[in-house]
C-alpha cells in the first residue's frame, strides 16, 4: 500500500487523468511535481523515458538534475498505455472487452509516484463505452502480481540518492 503522501498525489493524478479521457478522449504524458513548499506543477513529459536506447539515461539525468535544482521532493509520472498479462495454465485470460484485446493487453493509466525514500505505482484501467469506445473513466486493475512487476524497469526514481 502506497504512504499516505503518495496516495494523495494518486488520487489526484486519477482525477486529472478521469477528467482528460472522458472530456479529450485521451492523456499527454505528464509529470507532476511538488516542491519543498508544496507547490504543485504539471508539465508535459517527454515519453522517451519508455525507450530501451541511451535516450531514455540522458533524459532521466536532465530530470533528475532539474528536479534538484527547483527542490522537487515529490514527483508523479502519468501515462495512457498498455498491460499484457498473459494467460495462465489454468486456461484463457478472460473474454476481450472494449479497452482489451484477444493477446490480453489492456488499455490502462499507470501512475507512478516517488519521493526520496518510497515508490508506488497505481494501474487503472480505461472503462470505455461498448457501443462507441468514449472514455467513461477508470477502474483499479486488478492483478495477481505485484503492480510494479508491470511496469518493472521502465522508471527511474528521480530522486534517488538525494539529500533531503
Amino acid at each position: 500500500m502506497p504512504v499516505k503522501d503518495h496516495q494523495l498525489l494518486i488520487e489526484d493524478v486519477l482525477t486529472w487523468a478521469r477528467e482528460c479521457l472522458v472530456n479529450r478522449g485521451r492523456l499527454e504524458f505528464m509529470v507532476f511535481t511538488i516542491d519543498e513548499q508544496g507547490k504543485q506543477v504539471r508539465e508535459p513529459a517527454n515519453p522517451a523515458c519508455f525507450a530501451a536506447d541511451g535516450s531514455r539515461e540522458r533524459l532521466a539525468g536532465k530530470m533528475r538534475a532539474d528536479f534538484r535544482k527547483a527542490g522537487i521532493v515529490r514527483y508523479a509520472i502519468a501515462a495512457e498505455c498498455w498491460v499484457t498479462r498473459p494467460a495462465t495454465l489454468a486456461g484463457p485470460l478472460r473474454v476481450p472487452q472494449i479497452g482489451s484485446d484477444a493477446s490480453g493487453r489492456e488499455e490502462v493509466v499507470i501512475v507512478h509516484v516517488c519521493d526520496r525514500r518510497h515508490a508506488s505505482v497505481h494501474v487503472a484501467a480505461i472503462l470505455r463505452d461498448p457501443r462507441t469506445g468514449a472514455a467513461l473513466g477508470l477502474r483499479k486493475l486488478m492483478t495477481t502480481n505485484n503492480e510494479e512487476s508491470l511496469i518493472a524497469g521502465r522508471f527511474h526514481n528521480l530522486l534517488e540518492g538525494a539529500a533531503h
